[in-house]
């Protein structure tokens, strides 16, 4: 879904928006808030969602992104491609930050305790996973050592 909206936005249009992993993010948050199972008390789980069915929760999400659209394309309406990367961009910023800042991990919602639980804000780890397995075997350095190599023995045209 991701490289479609980017090959629209970006392909037919010519507008350069890496902003739209902000609306991607609002939609998979709601949709994992209104499919995850409701709050039991005694559970493993100290916060929990709505309950709903999968497809109630992909329209959700994807009603909130296109809220979301909408609330930052009237005021980037006429806006030139700089200026509307810029915008988008500064959109998926804040985005980000509210995920990370914890507000959002537990909250009341129609009466219930929803969010995905914790208290620092969304951890995500971006190390590669490659780095992972190499490390976890041993052979980092060589495989570091083996890309060094081919970058100066493999002349480039």
């Amino acid at each position: 879904m991701l490289s479609l909206a980017l090959n629209l936005h970006w392909g037919y249009t010519g507008l350069f928006n890496i902003g739209i992993v902000g609306f991607m993010a609002v939609g998979v948050y709601v949709t994992a808030i209104v499919t995850k199972p409701t709050y039991v008390a005694g559970g493993a789980a100290q916060v929990g969602g709505l309950g709903l069915p999968l497809w109630v929760g992909i329209l959700a999400g994807m009603t909130a992104a296109a809220l979301l659209g909408l609330v930052v394309a009237l005021p980037a309406l006429r806006l030139r491609a700089d200026y509307l990367a810029i915008v988008t961009i500064a959109m998926s910023e804040i985005v980000r930050f509210s995920f990370l800042s914890g507000e959002l991990q537990q909250f009341q919602l129609f009466g219930n305790r929803v969010g995905f639980g914790g208290g620092s804000g969304l951890i995500l780890d971006f190390s590669p996973p490659l780095e992972a397995l190499l490390r976890g075997v041993g052979l980092w350095n060589g495989y570091l050592g083996f890309v060094d190599a081919f970058q100066v023995l493999v002349p480039r045209n």
